[in-house]
């Protein structure tokens, strides 16, 4: 039912949520690699390169990340530096192609892709600057390592720490 995944946030509670994302994971932006990684990877992430994959397969990896670490019944938020924050319903949408724009709202197509649990203790967060996607929280760094299955390019970070180029796996 993927009609009913997304509910748009009032605006003050947008501006709330945000602000707590960007304060707790130093969230900055830009396209210098000099601002890169866009957040302070947690102790508990892992972050892989975007590669040459086509964009479905991502976006379904995402959703199905996010369909792993929540309970039927539960959702996490999705900001966007750019565009309303909403409220989003992981098992509403089981097939990435039902939702109408899912190249933007699951692929850091053009802008960043962040979802992030409403206690912060997981998420994903992905850079169109940096080409990359970051999943952070146990759940979710397990959900993604089990799922990945060569999707993502190369891991470039563990726990926030750079890894050796080339592999596409948990170090």
């Amino acid at each position: 039912m993927p009609e009913f995944a997304w509910v748009e946030l009032d605006w003050e509670l947008q501006r709330e949520l945000w602000a707590e994302f960007a304060t707790e994971f130093g969230f900055r932006r830009g396209p210098d690699p000099a601002s890169w990684p866009a957040i302070e990877e947690p102790a508990s992430s892992v972050c892989w390169a975007l590669g040459p994959a086509p964009m479905q397969p991502v976006a379904q990896l995402v959703c199905d990340v996010l369909r792993a670490c929540t309970e039927y019944w539960d959702s996490v938020f999705s900001h966007d530096s750019a565009h309303p924050s909403t409220q989003y319903r992981p098992h509403r949408v089981t097939d990435i192609t039902d939702l109408d724009g899912w190249e933007y709202t699951h692929y850091p197509n053009g802008d960043y892709l962040i979802f992030v649990s409403k206690d912060l203790s997981f998420g994903v967060v992905g850079d169109h600057h940096e080409k990359s996607l970051c999943f952070f929280g146990e759940t979710a760094v397990r959900a993604a390592i089990e799922l990945n299955r060569g999707i993502l390019g190369p891991l470039l970070r563990r726990d926030g720490q750079r890894v050796n180029s080339g592999s596409t796996t948990e170090q």
